[in-house]
């Protein structure tokens, strides 16, 4: 029914910004509260499919093929002690395997399913009344580039830093509420 009255009020007022909350899972602890609180900004997720053209008896048809999903961008608050710098870093030395664990075992005598570096990021997209209108899990994400912004003595701006983060699937949380509203609509048989 929540669904139905947001369809319904689609017409009455467009969204003007975007208030968000990103979590980061599968991280050391409190690593990812501290990440989530600084994000400044987030693309949203890119998902294109190749087009497989299929002929069947002289008829031509288009099919989609391959997924591509494009990678996200982070802009983080960068902060006064790099605090954020160095999460980010030890996070690309996860991903390049180069510091012994927690049982002071090198990388080398481990099995690789135990140097799992990836991580979920969660966004929550919310509305003016701060309801959640649109949420969204990058699965498997890894840092592909982080650049910082140049450092100047002109004024006393806020620098940022920017992330881009690859991943290998994207789930939607509104889909279950949007096929249940599918579901009560349609006519029983």
């Amino acid at each position: 029914m929540a669904t139905i009255k947001s369809f319904s009020a689609l017409l009455d007022r467009s969204r003007v910004i975007d208030n968000f909350y990103c979590r980061f899972f599968k991280l050391p602890e409190n690593v990812g509260n501290v990440m989530g609180r600084q994000v400044k900004s987030v693309t949203r997720p890119e998902i294109s499919f190749d087009i497989d053209p299929v002929t069947f008896k002289k008829f031509s048809y288009q099919h989609p093929g391959r997924v591509t999903f494009s990678p996200v961008l982070f802009e983080f608050f960068d902060d006064e002690n790099s605090v954020l710098s160095s999460l980010l870093y030890v996070q690309v030395m996860r991903q390049l395997n180069r510091y012994k664990d927690l049982m002071n075992i090198p990388p080398d005598r481990l099995d690789p399913a135990e140097r799992d570096y990836r991580f979920d990021v969660q966004v929550d997209l919310y509305n003016s009344n701060r309801v959640v209108t649109e949420s969204f899990i990058l699965h498997n994400c890894y840092i592909s580039s982080i650049s910082h912004q140049q450092p100047e003595i002109v004024d006393d701006g806020i620098t940022t830093i920017t992330v881009e983060l690859t991943y290998h699937n994207v789930s939607y949380k509104i889909v279950d509420s949007y096929v249940k509203m599918l579901e009560d609509s349609s006519p029983s048989t």
